[in-house]
């Protein structure tokens, strides 16, 4: 019976290295640009314990990685959070903390930056990224968020720091309803590559607490088609930061003069 292991010519040889290394690089290459996903939050299990404030899990944001400050987080918390503390938060329907920490179906998350004794110099700030493969066609990055405190503390949600690859993108108010707003920055310029998107909440003293702090649920993160106005508003929703922080330094000026 003729063995079925016979040697290779040198050629036969070439072709199947070459044949494997095309293999591997196609492989490398589908890896490498994978699209994002869990943009809405919808995966990943589901936690209720409101009386342990510093349960974390490493499974609630599957795909994203948390962030406080440039360390990374073993996980998030679930349904929970410690006032005036950083925190990344996956928030449900039927969450002990009730259906204002979600906008869309059943999750989204909740980012809070937090600085310690009014020290701005404390603050630690946190964010949620991914790398993923951002669509062709992308024009504009697009996201719904909320202030979930608006009937007390009457606030855009944040401030935030977009980047794409660590280069920041300006925000543009598209929408603003109350507590709810939708935001959308220019990524044209990352459309067809694989990036790494960092959606981050910054400590400000533009709420007026004795903290620096910034907080916002997050909800239904899309990549668009459609092209998005050169950020002039920009300016516009900067300076109304700026424009409600000494409103309410003057405030409290006031009340302590008198």
């Amino acid at each position: 019976m003729k063995s079925i292991m016979t040697a290779l010519n040198p050629f036969e040889t070439f072709l199947r290295g070459l044949a494997n290394w095309l293999l591997l690089g196609l492989t490398g290459m589908t890896a490498c640009g994978a699209n994002f996903q869990n943009l809405s939050f919808e995966a990943g299990p589901i936690y209720n314990n409101p009386l342990d404030y510093s349960a974390i899990y490493p499974d609630v944001l599957p795909n994203w990685t948390v962030r406080f400050g440039n360390t990374v987080q073993p996980g998030a918390s679930c349904n929970n959070f410690t006032l005036d503390y950083p925190v990344v938060a996956l928030m449900s329907q039927g969450g002990f903390l009730g259906t204002n920490y979600v906008i869309a179906g059943n999750r989204s998350v909740y980012l809070q930056s937090s600085a310690s004794l009014g020290d701005p110099s404390s603050a630690v700030n946190v964010s949620i990224s991914q790398v993923g493969l951002v669509p062709v066609d992308a024009q504009s990055l697009v996201f719904d968020a909320r202030n979930q405190w608006s009937s007390l503390f009457p606030i855009p949600p944040g401030p935030f720091k977009v980047t794409m690859d660590g280069v920041a993108v300006p925000l543009i108010l598209l929408t603003s309803d109350g507590g709810n707003v939708t935001y959308a920055a220019n990524i044209a310029n990352w459309s067809g590559q694989t990036t790494e998107l960092s959606i981050g909440v910054l400590a400000s003293s533009a709420w007026g607490g004795a903290n620096w702090e910034g907080w916002s649920v997050v909800d239904s993160i899309r990549f668009s088609p459609e092209s998005v106005p050169e950020p002039t508003i920009v300016a516009l929703v900067g300076l109304s930061w700026v424009l409600l922080g000494l409103w309410r330094t003057k405030g409290k000026v006031q009340q302590g003069a008198s």
